[in-house]
């Protein structure tokens, strides 16, 4: 007896997630659409059944034929709004999948594209992070500090993250009292915050009571 079980699953996909897959269709002969990469509809974050789609979708992806189309249109130079903006959906989904590799690819190529957006080089140092790779994630850290689009206290608590990670305290502390709690938007965060707090008193006891005054 024939196993129906796939083409019932087929049959329960719904619009919007046959638009993913037609589109990955496209992207396997190679007319990369990043503008529709996520059907005509806004991509919903809440939804879950769209999130467990793509997670099976973006691993279809070979990294080297993604490295070429996007280097093709790094080349080109012209990318519509619409397709910068599926082009950053796609590096998020990918990061959110953990292919660092192939989020790392689009998010380069999104950062060459769209040079006033703070969230290209934001990609590349959060890739940096995951990876343990420190020293690159502050080059890409001090290049999102200059928009004024970023959330500076954010980015400077990474920065002191970094600068502990790579057991150089000192800088840690700098950038670390220049970054308001206040300020922070998520627990992870505050959570980071508390962190370097306790961490960076025990590499250097008293001084950040001392920078506190």
């Amino acid at each position: 007896m024939a196993d129906n079980t796939n083409t019932a699953a087929d049959g329960s996909v719904n619009k919007k997630i046959q638009k993913m897959i037609d589109n990955e269709v496209a992207l396997a002969t190679m007319d990369l659409d990043f503008e529709h990469a996520c059907g005509d509809e806004p991509i919903d974050d809440e939804d879950d059944s769209i999130d467990e789609a793509l997670g099976s979708i973006c691993p279809l992806l070979d990294a080297n034929f993604l490295q070429r189309k996007v280097s093709t249109l790094v080349r080109g130079g012209s990318v519509s709004i619409d397709g910068l903006k599926g082009m950053y959906a796609l590096g998020e989904r990918f990061y959110q999948s953990y292919q660092l590799k192939e989020a790392e690819i689009v998010f380069g190529a999104y950062s060459t594209l769209a040079q006033d957006d703070h969230r290209g080089a934001g990609g590349l140092a959060a890739i940096a992070l995951e990876r343990g790779e420190f020293e690159k994630a502050l080059t890409y850290l001090n290049m999102v500090k200059v928009f004024p689009t970023c959330n500076l206290d954010e980015t400077l608590l990474d920065m002191a993250f970094c600068y502990h990670k790579l057991d150089d305290p000192r800088r840690a502390l700098a950038v670390y009292i220049m970054a308001n709690r206040q300020q922070l938007s998520s627990d992870f965060y505050k959570d980071r915050y508390e962190y370097l707090k306790d961490e960076l008193d025990k590499a250097l006891p008293g001084v950040l009571v001392m920078s506190a005054l």
